[in-house]
């Protein structure tokens, strides 16, 4: 029989169980363990939908905003 990955179950995890995975990122928020935060986000965005879907589920929505101009560049 063949194991799942590590990542797969991860996903499976929260997207069975959305308490669990509410606990572990704000048990890694609370840490402050930057290394392991992105891993987490990265699993919660596969369970829930991306993070469009995250955000809705929050009440939040993505806002792009343009990037500033550079300043023109004058020929001397």
């Amino acid at each position: 029989m063949r194991s799942k990955p590590h990542d797969e179950v991860r996903v499976e995890l929260y997207r069975s169980d959305p308490s669990f995975a509410v606990e572990v990122i704000n048990g890694t928020l609370e840490d402050g363990n930057r290394a392991e935060l992105l891993p987490v986000l990265h699993h919660m965005a596969q369970a829930f939908g991306g993070v469009p879907a995250i955000l809705k589920a929050m009440g939040l929505r993505l806002a792009v905003q343009p990037m500033p101009s550079s300043p023109p560049v004058h020929a001397a």
